[in-house]
């Protein structure tokens, strides 16, 4: 086995602390287990501080053969989880990225974070008594993801369980996006941005602080706004039907 790695600047010893990680993934306690799915994500612990370990089985030929000429999802985890951070979005701080390949195949990759304490995901936001000053909330959600965009980044995977938010002593909450290997890089026009806003499938009241916020940052006209985002959201739900009805199948032929 081939182990290809990288670093942030932070910690020199973390090649000598990963050396076991599939280890620490499989056997990590059930209460660190943060999802258990397709990937499995665990929370551990290194000097004192929390840390977030995704592993990546690259499991099916199809998926075999796509890594021979792009980047692994753990790769892209860490370099566009830096590229928000440049543009001022918050992301948990990415800390490395490993891959394993066997026979020049990659057999597994692990992305590695800094834990992300947060009291809410962007669900809880569709309902007005589950946080406090929603509608701040939502108008700022929609900012934040604005300037996503401006800075000519989409996240692909932008569902409500991947954006994060934690409540301050003082001021509003910070909102931060995970789960990030999957982002376009390039011109976001006024319809592909209001594409990409309806991922988080928010309807009813949720729909004018949110679209708000998002025309506040980016000085698009609401009635326009709301218009395109009225055809995306039917179009995405459409979308979402026929995956969930099909996954079981796509998934037994590796899509």
């Amino acid at each position: 086995m081939e182990r290809q790695q990288f670093w942030n600047k932070q910690d020199a010893e973390w090649s000598s602390w990963a050396s076991n990680i599939d280890e620490r993934v499989v056997s990590a306690p059930e209460e660190n287990v943060l999802h258990a799915g397709r990937n499995r994500v665990v929370c551990v612990q290194r000097n004192e501080q929390l840390y977030v370990v995704k592993a990546f089985r690259n499991a099916g030929w199809k998926k075999k053969l796509s890594y021979k000429w792009r980047s692994s999802k753990a790769r892209r985890s860490y370099e566009n989880g830096v590229r928000l951070q440049e543009a001022g979005v918050h992301t948990p701080a990415p800390i490395g990225w490993i891959e394993d390949w066997k026979n020049g195949w990659l057999e597994r990759a692990y992305s590695i974070s800094e834990m992300f304490a947060y009291e809410w995901r962007a669900w809880e936001l569709k309902e007005k008594a589950s946080v406090p000053d929603r509608d701040g909330e939502l108008y700022r959600l929609g900012q934040a993801v604005a300037r996503m965009h401006k800075a000519g980044m989409i996240h692909l995977d932008l569902t409500p369980g991947n954006v994060l938010l934690q409540p301050q002593e003082s001021g509003p909450c910070v909102i931060s996006f995970i789960d990030c290997n999957r982002m376009y890089f390039g011109t976001v026009d006024v319809q592909r941005g209001i594409k990409s806003l309806v991922q988080l499938g928010y309807e009813g009241d949720c729909i004018q602080p949110y679209l708000a916020g998002y025309c506040k940052e980016r000085d698009i006209d609401e009635e326009l706004a709301l218009r395109l985002y009225t055809v995306f959201l039917k179009r995405h739900f459409r979308k979402w039907w026929w995956k969930n009805s099909t996954r079981r199948w796509r998934r037994k032929i590796g899509f």
